[in-house]
């Protein structure tokens, strides 16, 4: 699964603009966008693609966001990601 197609998944949770935030509608958001590129992928999604998915789209989608702080979230849900990945790849959730 390439950049653009991760960023398709991630889009409709990352455009709202409360999307880092650890309120539950917004984890919710982040989990079903995860679904998605994993049933469209099928199989394990690594950390540098998430992490440079969802670089692109917010610098996208909100290029006035602190750099900084951007980066630290972005490598917190791209590591929260890649877990998930991880886990699905072990119990046979993906058709490898």
């Amino acid at each position: 699964m390439n950049i653009s197609e991760i960023q398709n998944c991630l889009e409709p949770w990352m455009k709202v603009d409360t999307w880092h935030t650890t309120h539950p509608l917004d984890e919710e958001r982040f989990h079903k966008a995860l679904n998605d590129c994993f049933q469209r992928a099928g199989k394990p999604i690594d950390f540098d693609s998430f992490k440079d998915a969802m670089t692109g789209l917010a610098k996208r989608l909100y290029p006035n966001m602190g750099r900084e702080y951007l980066q630290a979230t972005i490598e917190r849900y791209a590591q929260n990601a890649e877990v998930i990945s991880g886990y699905l790849s072990d119990v046979g959730g993906f058709d490898e």
